[in-house]
């Protein structure tokens, strides 16, 4: 059996003091704390928000999908006006105008990379079933849903494997919510079954094989539903619950044990609270700067970063925040 000085060249270090910037898979022995220490990859959980640059055009209640160094923003409005066919693109750095999407959009799901993102649903001024596909720089129609409506819950990691649950009932806006639930293959919707709870506005992220879906505005604005449920590709089933029960959620992750929701409101008001879904449990993590809800995000997060554009009912439009991981994190081990 290997040791660790075959496999790191060293052996480990007998210190004072905790090393600076140890590298990953660095182990030391702390003679001050008396603890044997190392450093594990760290991952979405070990996150941290900062400040990223604004928006052209801030705005609220749209459709996304990417990552933080590749996200796309669709449609939403301002207070003044809406916005329904802008497109605006983010590089890690700065936002810029793309080109706009051919059918409006408003608190509509979304999934994918930025070269292969499709979005679905929302009110136009209606709950529709409209889906449209995302090349990088066109816009195609895709398959429509079979039941239209707005603000669900987003999931799956492509644009040929997407899912789409709960959110406000069709044809018209708002007549109630719904607990629909539908799988995309790149060309049409197939019906799955219903989750437990209907609701609408929540946050969801995962696999259409493996999917996790929290929180929602329940039967009223007054009600903030604490519900989590997990999808395992052929069933729902309720799930530990969120720490902070709100609606108009924000939320992304491309793997079900690594899910991040941020933001949403009444609690009563907005709030900034984030919290982290490992596969078993939410734990509440870094806050916002800001409180928002309805913001943009990304559904590629885990492990990386995940982005939102702040409402502008809850501070000044566009705003950009990013969630960044820590490379490493420094553990204690214990011997017995």
């Amino acid at each position: 059996m290997a040791t660790y000085k075959n496999i790191k060249g060293f052996g480990i270090q007998y210190l004072d003091s905790d090393p600076a910037n140890p590298n990953l898979g660095q182990v030391w022995y702390n003679s001050t704390t008396k603890a044997l220490k190392g450093t594990t990859a760290g991952g979405i959980a070990t996150g941290a928000w900062s400040s990223g640059n604004d928006m052209v055009k801030g705005r609220a209640g749209g459709s996304f999908f990417g990552s933080l160094t590749a996200a796309v923003a669709v449609g939403g409005e301002t207070p003044s006006a809406p916005d329904r066919l802008l497109v605006e693109e983010y590089n890690g750095t700065s936002w810029s105008e793309v080109n706009n999407v051919p059918a409006t959009t408003l608190q509509g799901g979304g999934t994918g990379p930025q070269t292969a993102g499709v979005i679905y649903g929302g009110q136009n001024p209606g709950n529709t079933a409209v889906t449209t596909e995302y090349d990088g720089t066109n816009w195609t129609s895709g398959g429509n849903l079979n039941t239209g409506r707005g603000v669900g819950f987003s999931g799956g990691g492509s644009q040929t494997a997407a899912m789409y649950a709960a959110g406000y009932n069709a044809p018209t806006y708002p007549p109630g919510n719904a607990s629909n639930a539908e799988q995309y293959n790149g060309s049409s919707w197939t019906n799955l079954p219903t989750i437990n709870s209907a609701r609408r506005a929540g946050a969801g992220g995962g696999t259409t094989t493996s999917m996790v879906i929290a929180g929602g505005a329940g039967g009223s604005p007054s009600t903030n539903p604490t519900q989590s449920e997990t999808w395992n590709g052929s069933s729902w089933s309720e799930s530990s619950e969120i720490n902070t029960g709100r609606g108009y959620i924000t939320g992304g992750g491309s793997d079900s044990d690594s899910v991040l929701i941020f933001g949403g409101g009444p609690v009563p008001g907005v709030t900034a609270k984030t919290e982290f879904w490992n596969g078993t449990s939410w734990t509440e993590v870094s806050d916002m700067a800001t409180a928002s809800e309805t913001s943009f995000g990304t559904t590629q997060a885990t492990g990386t970063a995940t982005l939102r554009a702040r409402t502008p009912g809850a501070g000044p439009p566009g705003v950009t925040e990013e969630w960044t991981t820590a490379a490493t994190v420094t553990k204690t081990f214990t011997v017995s």
